[in-house]
């Protein structure tokens, strides 16, 4: 089976370089994005072959790598206000907003929101033209016809679902793009079924196409197929049946049954990764773990507005930027950083030795990897490993100058997110100096190793044995040996870098007793900085666990305060922008308003 190599030949991947017209149109209700009326496609284009049907769908794409999901928001807001991860002290005098957000206390007129309310209205929007003027044109094929409209109904449902779980279910509907002011859903009700019912088509149009993981070409990886919809289905079940119906058999068998679809082979080829942190590098995408990722590149020196405005295809990562450590502190925004909480509930033997290795893969902390960073000395790119206790942090001793963050902050000394980061400093590049803003990383928004862990919670909570699955995701950490390039990691007598691991299987370790536990145990260390934390806290009805971390300071590293309220008790929605509320009279607000 073919697997493309971005940095061997990165004009072959579609998402990467989408077509000139992006057709960015206006949200549900018109007022986010104000658009010329020349940026509309004309009846000609709409009515036109095979390649204006894929600009089509590529657009619906494009929202994917805005500003509002997850070129920066989508994944900035969960990770904010799980308990996995803390904002960092930095970050008020910076972006106030997101202070509000991880700390439940935002408003109708914060622009976290707005963001994402409008990317995500944007994507189905463009959904919806692809959806209604593909399916009855006779100038394209039938087998692409099936194929793009399969993408269309993914994406719709795909957008649907984040704007569920960030905002409810009381939101704009939108089935047609010819509405101008949408009303909202009905019930509480109709949003899952609407999505439920987009992926069951989504999944006949793939089958008629036969696109799977397994069967596309190189210039089609990146797109959705058979295997993504069967797990974002599987997905939506489980959630629905949690969130809403008390964990309902029905809907939790219906979740097992399109899981075992992905796990018996029958819609893709998928496996786990024989090495752990190769899911989170700019190399080996597109791999038999991956469902769906998001598509980014490496466009090299750009300013920060270029990804706000939608004026182009600009496609980069700030995931790395946001939260993980490059020379130290001072390279980085760092908007947020783990927490000791994360860091703990990875599994140890009684003399506190690491027994689960992904450890190392995932956090920067005392004892792991060394960074292996460059840094410019007299014009000369020099490189510069250094332990954790070695770092340059802002306003200490061994600092080369204090800064106004250290100083004014005094909070210095962090966990960082190692998963997703970079494998050297990005702002030297080839001897030069750049002001990179974002990276090349894929973001891997549903991996195999994610399925197979919903798969066992399904068959725990249907009275069945999840051990088998558990214990797959669990192996994969012992068995991984580390490449070159991981080994050149600073202090070669790690752990990790000279042994497989020790972890037990899941019925000789801690959680032996109580598989509920066991599973949610291992989806927080498999799926850290993955942005699934907070919403499995909500979905499992456990939000009051995030206010009484806070409450009680976060077991917390290095950390002199916290910037939490501590007598707030949380509202876990985000309000509906109040700009929507303005300009829709249809809106009903929802209890975060």
């Amino acid at each position: 089976m073919k697997r493309y190599n971005k940095q061997q030949n990165p004009s072959t991947n579609w998402v990467k370089i989408l077509p000139a017209l992006l057709l960015f149109m206006a949200s549900c209700s018109g007022d986010f994005l104000e658009r010329p009326n020349k940026e509309n496609p004309s009846v000609d284009f709409l009515q036109g072959g095979d390649a204006n049907a894929v600009q089509l769908v590529n657009a619906a794409y494009s929202s994917l790598q805005k500003q509002g999901l997850y070129t920066r928001t989508a994944s900035q807001i969960a990770q904010f206000r799980s308990d996995e991860s803390r904002i960092t002290k930095n970050t008020p005098k910076m972006e106030e907003d997101g202070v509000s957000v991880a700390t439940y206390t935002n408003n109708a007129g914060g622009t976290l929101g707005e963001f994402l309310w409008r990317d995500s209205y944007n994507g189905i929007r463009r959904s919806n033209v692809a959806i209604e003027n593909i399916n009855d044109n006779e100038n394209v094929s039938d087998n692409l016809k099936s194929r793009l409209l399969g993408e269309a109904y993914f994406l719709r449902s795909f957008y649907y679902f984040h704007l569920v779980l960030h905002f409810g279910e009381i939101i704009p509907k939108q089935i047609t793009s010819k509405e101008p002011l949408a009303s909202a859903f009905e019930n509480e009700t109709a949003v899952w079924n609407l999505m439920i019912a987009d992926l069951k088509q989504a999944k006949e149009y793939f089958t008629e196409a036969n696109f799977r993981n397994d069967t596309w070409e190189a210039e089609d990886q990146g797109r959705a197929n058979l295997g993504a919809a069967t797990g974002l289905l599987g997905k939506i079940y489980l959630f629905y049946a949690q969130m809403r119906l008390n964990n309902e058999k029905a809907y939790l068998d219906s979740a097992k049954q399109e899981f075992l679809l992905v796990a018996d082979q029958k819609v893709g080829s998928y496996s786990l990764l024989p090495n752990y942190m190769d899911n989170f590098k700019n190399v080996n995408e597109y791999n038999d773990e991956s469902l769906f990722e998001i598509s980014f590149a490496d466009f090299g020196v750009k300013t920060w507005e270029i990804d706000q405005d939608n004026s182009g295809a600009v496609e980069t990562n700030r995931i790395a930027k946001n939260s993980t450590m490059c020379d130290g502190v001072g390279e980085m925004w760092w908007n947020e950083a783990p927490t000791a909480r994360i860091l703990n509930e990875y599994e140890r033997n009684p003399s506190g030795e690491l027994l689960d290795y992904r450890c190392y893969y995932t956090i920067w902390f005392p004892g792991g990897a060394f960074y292996n960073d460059y840094r410019l000395i007299d014009d000369v790119l020099t490189e510069n490993v250094l332990a954790y206790d070695q770092l340059p942090w802002p306003g200490l001793d061994n600092s080369p100058s204090s800064t106004e963050w250290g100083a004014e902050y005094n909070d210095y000394r962090f966990y960082g997110w190692r998963k997703y980061g970079f494998d050297y400093n990005y702002w030297l590049k080839d001897n030069i100096c750049s002001d990179h803003v974002g990276s090349d990383i894929n973001y891997r928004y549903m991996r195999y190793a994610d399925v197979l862990l919903m798969l066992a919670e399904c068959e725990y909570y249907l009275g069945g044995d999840p051990k088998k699955y558990i214990n797959e995701v669990r192996q994969r950490s012992n068995n991984q040996v580390a490449d070159e390039n991981q080994s050149s990691w600073g202090n070669k007598d790690l752990p990790y870098l000279k042994s497989i691991g020790s972890l037990p299987q899941v019925e000789n370790s801690v959680y032996a007793s109580n598989l509920e536990a066991a599973i949610q145990h291992e989806r927080m260390v498999e799926l850290a900085c993955e942005s699934t934390r907070y919403f499995d806290i909500i979905r499992w009805h456990k939000a009051g666990l995030l206010l009484d971390l806070r409450k009680s300071g976060f077991p917390k590293a290095n950390i002199t305060e916290l910037i939490i309220d501590q007598g707030f008790n949380g509202n876990f929605l985000l309000p509906i922008p109040q700009s929507e509320l303005n300009n829709n009279p249809k809106m009903v607000a929802n209890s975060a308003n």
